[in-house]
């Protein structure tokens, strides 16, 4: 019984890592369209429907994987809120590609927390994590990849620094914000998977923050390199990332000046400010907006803008939903609050790409915190 168990595990463990890979296989089919649209000689194509029905059936059975392993606790907690949660936005008569919009964005921010209270990650095993963390290194290489590319050969859809030089390079996303947190989260994950307490190789990630040329990228930089300095092995390696972190700041301005002039402070943080406050002002009692305030409603019909996971919350659950889904985190924050001692960092930089970028519908940025709520491995 035992060995058959084990078995079953075996074959379990053997399916997600397939799952993952056709995952991400199918993120960059999906994704590399609109990054070549930024080129002028690469080829130009449009995304398959079948593509898209593809990747988020993996994303959802990643999702069943770690429903699977959530404690009877936390499990009865997150189908509760699932049901009830969709019963009201039905009974409300919200259309039913809405309900999968609003499914879809919101459900997994409240599945992140509840993975780190579960008593069992049996999908994640130990000896897992040197290969998780060499397909991290290579989607980063990917990623850095595409953004040096740009950085020297792109079209200046972001305009151009000395003449012929791109000033923002997103990499494997279309937008600068996106894809450093896309970084962020890669970084946490290589570090957090790692079972070295020192750690080498980690300046490429900052390298990729100072080609994004985010206000974000700056923000993760500056936390991540101060919490990981006395961490990294080499002196040599400290010292490139906190030159790579400081010149950051005149290329930034710089690129940003290119782009927008001296109003960009303004339209940066002053536009997600008033986008967050419009939520605020037009949230219902009852989520009757439910799955509109999501990147696939835009992407279906013009509605509103929700440039931050704060104002797609609030503007797709309502006020009541809201403060249940605030609650429900809330408290397994406080249960995990021994858990690790970096867990609250990991909280920090999650709720920097939070104010930067609708995450959850970021992929595969989503995954990467699975991972790492499930895991908590950091070490020191």
């Amino acid at each position: 019984m035992i060995i058959k168990s084990r078995l079953i595990t075996e074959k379990a463990e053997a399916c997600f890592k397939a799952i993952i890979v056709i995952y991400f296989l199918l993120f960059l089919l999906t994704s590399l369209p609109k990054v070549f649209t930024l080129f002028t000689f690469m080829p130009q194509f449009d995304v398959h429907l079948l593509s898209l029905i593809l990747r988020e059936t993996c994303f959802l059975l990643i999702i069943l994987f770690f429903i699977k392993d959530l404690s009877k606790r936390n499990l009865l907690i997150f189908m509760s809120v699932s049901f009830l949660l969709t019963l009201n936005v039905f009974f409300i008569g919200r259309p039913i590609e809405y309900i999968i919009f609003g499914l879809r964005a919101m459900l997994p921010l409240l599945l992140i927390f509840m993975v780190s209270g579960s008593s069992s990650t049996s999908i994640i095993k130990e000896n897992s994590y040197k290969k998780i963390e060499f397909f991290v290194q290579a989607i980063l290489i990917l990623h850095l990849g595409f953004q040096i590319l740009h950085f020297l050969f792109g079209k200046g859809y972001y305009s151009f620094i000395f003449e012929n030089l791109n000033a923002r390079n997103p990499g494997l996303f279309y937008y600068p914000a996106a894809a450093a947190s896309l970084t962020a989260t890669l970084l946490l994950l290589k570090v957090g998977l790692s079972s070295e307490v020192k750690q080498k190789m980690v300046w490429p990630y900052f390298l990729s923050f100072f080609l994004a040329s985010s206000i974000t990228g700056l923000l993760f930089s500056i936390t991540i390199g101060a919490y990981l300095f006395k961490k990294i092995s080499s002196k040599f390696e400290q010292l490139l990332i906190a030159s790579l972190i400081i010149l950051s700041f005149p290329f930034l301005h710089y690129a940003r000046f290119s782009m927008s002039g001296d109003q960009y402070l303004e339209q940066t943080g002053g536009t997600r400010l008033d986008i967050l406050i419009a939520s605020i002002k037009n949230a219902t009692l009852f989520p009757e907006n439910f799955g509109i305030y999501t990147n696939a409603s835009r992407l279906q019909e013009h509605h509103l803008v929700s440039d931050s996971m704060f104002a797609s919350s609030i503007g797709n659950l309502g006020i009541i939903w809201s403060f249940v889904f605030i609650g429900l985190i809330g408290y397994h924050i406080r249960s995990n609050f021994k858990k690790s001692t970096d867990y609250y960092f990991i909280l920090l930089v999650s709720l920097l790409i939070s104010c930067s970028s609708m995450v959850i519908t970021e992929i595969p940025i989503v995954f990467a915190l699975f991972l790492l709520s499930a895991s908590l491995k950091f070490t020191g």
